[in-house]
């Protein structure tokens, strides 16, 4: 009665038993490391499990500058973001793009937490398969991810320049 042998994952459904499934050994499908069961009797249950490694939920998270004229004396790396409330993490400095691999399926937050003088936060959005993955939050998105999941969440921020006139 493993759920994994059924293609809707349903033990309960005789209809959907499909022997040709492995459900003995290492769980290597994505099927078998969403499925809530352990199916290789190693007592590690879906993404927790080493063998599911490859099907980790994969969080991209890019930096978009927006600007007029001259490019500002600014680097990716000065705007940083945060990941369920964790320590922030800077852009990465040459092209404003980090992946991030996720342990866990679920939700997550990922909020902008650093933004320099002179930029202005401008948006966020978050997609998944070409349409819009879960809900805006102050400075960021919460997402909801499953295994196999790449989710990709773009943080845009625009050039405002101060200007002193008073000389």
């Amino acid at each position: 009665n493993d759920p994994a042998c059924h293609t809707d994952l349903n033990p309960n459904n005789e209809t959907s038993y499909d022997g040709s499934i492995q459900s003995e050994g290492n769980e290597t499908t994505l099927q078998m490391c969403k499925d809530y069961a352990d199916n290789d009797g190693d007592s590690l249950i879906d993404l927790a499990d080493p063998d599911c490694a490859a099907f980790k939920p994969v969080l991209i998270v890019k930096k978009v500058l927006q600007y007029e004229g001259e490019i500002p004396p600014t680097f990716f790396d000065v705007f940083s973001f945060a990941l369920d409330n964790g320590e922030p993490q800077n852009f990465d400095s040459e092209d404003g793009m980090n992946t991030l691999i996720l342990n866990t399926k679920g939700s997550h937050m990922v909020v902008e937490t650093g933004i320099p003088s002179n930029w202005d936060f401008g948006s966020v959005y978050c997609e998944y398969d070409g349409q819009s993955a879960g809900e805006l939050i102050t400075n960021g998105h919460q997402i909801y991810v499953h295994a196999g999941d790449t989710v990709t969440c773009t943080f845009t921020n625009v050039w405002n320049p101060e200007f002193d006139c008073s000389d």
